[in-house]
């Protein structure tokens, strides 16, 4: 016997086969998911395909562009697949789905609803749809669409439901205790929503909002049963690095003792890639904005710094990205430990001192170039270097 040839190989481009017999062959690489050979035969289709197939050819293309990324051929693939059999429902979803990551949530919406109208009961694109109204601020819609569906096990209808509670709510407390609502549930949440919410927190501690970003800290920190939860360290350690430093310069009644025991024995699970991407998203900033406010503290006010930059220097080296040299931050948070005491910033000839050491610091680096304009020319020059890198002058 010859060898076994998988479903639709070297079959397309085949002269002895039907327009209808190709098109069989491409249903059985599509249904076995053979993505890769499936390209390679649509490769090999001549330049005119005949009416009666445009359209699922489109949606071949289409679909093959969304698997790799290319989220705006995508998107023409399957308008042209759409126009051609507007009443196929899965090609809708699809769409939709490619103008959700082009950010189109308007044209998003509208694909999906016609999705819904063709098949009322199509998950993916109640899913898809919910999120869709999530973005254009209309949580009671994606509650309405998700609230029949049975849950599966990425928690993808548990993660919609949080999502909408929380933009349902009419202020950034309430926001923040139906966050700490969700997380206290059985099962944990998917990771997407928890470092939805994470990044918003560390928005609100680079603007200064530090009361709200306490409030919302301290959600984060909520644990939940679920053992999958307590062994992920998303987002509960980045929390309370951020929680701990937010104490040494705003500091609050309630002991920093037990979260600070829980960080320290936390340095057993070993790093993600979330923790790195939310490093480089705000948490190193945010470490640099701490840092530079307790150097101009007096050593007297620090005296209670000792333990919680240790443990928060260990955490911060445990989830640092690989292959990065953060000597220069390591080294200024063990001077803080240490207690040495920096020159204070005084008149114009320590500004370029200021402006490097509060360069994360948005507020007080704002107040700093305020003062940089009332320097004369001479004056002026000594702080021209770090006037060009804060303002980012080549």
């Amino acid at each position: 016997m010859g060898q076994q040839r998988r479903p639709g190989e070297a079959l397309v481009v085949s002269k002895k086969l039907t327009w209808d017999q190709i098109v069989d062959a491409c249903k059985a690489l599509d249904r076995c998911q053979d993505y890769q050979e499936l390209a390679q035969q649509l490769r090999q289709l001549p330049a005119q395909i005949p009416q009666a197939h445009r359209a699922i050819v489109a949606y071949w293309r289409g679909k093959l562009a969304l698997l790799e990324g290319d989220d705006s051929q995508a998107v023409q693939f399957l308008s042209e697949a759409t126009a051609l059999a507007p009443q196929n429902a899965a090609t809708h979803v699809l769409l939709g789905s490619a103008l959700v990551r082009c950010q189109q949530w308007m044209d998003a919406r509208t694909a999906l609803a016609h999705a819904l109208e063709l098949q009322p009961a199509l998950a993916v694109a109640r899913l898809e749809l919910a999120a869709v109204e999530l973005e254009l601020a209309d949580p009671a819609g994606a509650f309405a669409l998700v609230a029949s569906l049975p849950d599966n096990e990425a928690g993808a209808l548990r993660g919609q439901h949080a999502r909408a509670s929380v933009q349902a709510t009419s202020d950034l407390s309430a926001a923040a205790k139906a966050v700490e609502q969700a997380l206290l549930r059985d099962s944990r949440l998917p990771e997407a929503v928890l470092l939805e919410w994470v990044q918003f927190t560390g928005g609100l501690l680079l603007l200064g909002s530090l009361q709200v970003g306490r409030t919302w800290l301290m959600a984060l920190c909520t644990i939940t049963p679920a053992a999958a939860a307590i062994a992920n360290p998303v987002p509960r350690r980045v929390a309370l690095i951020a929680l701990s430093m937010l104490e040494l310069i705003q500091p609050s009644k309630q002991s920093v003792d037990d979260w600070l025991e829980e960080l320290a024995a936390m340095q057993w699970l070993p790093p993600s890639a979330s923790e790195h991407r939310i490093w480089d998203a705000w948490l190193e900033s945010w470490v640099l904005t701490v840092a530079g406010r307790l150097e101009g503290q007096t050593r007297e006010d620090r005296l209670s710094c000792d333990r919680p930059l240790e443990i928060c220097i260990q955490a911060l080296q445990c989830i640092q990205p690989p292959g990065r040299n953060n000597y220069d931050l390591f080294l200024r948070l063990t001077r803080l430990r240490q207690g040495l005491q920096l020159d204070p910033v005084q008149g114009a000839d320590h500004l370029g001192g200021a402006l490097e050491r509060h360069g994360r610091d948005l507020l007080v680096l704002m107040k700093l170039l305020e003062r940089c304009c009332e320097l004369d020319d001479q004056r002026l020059r000594r702080c021209r270097r770090q006037l060009e890198l804060q303002l980012q002058i080549e």
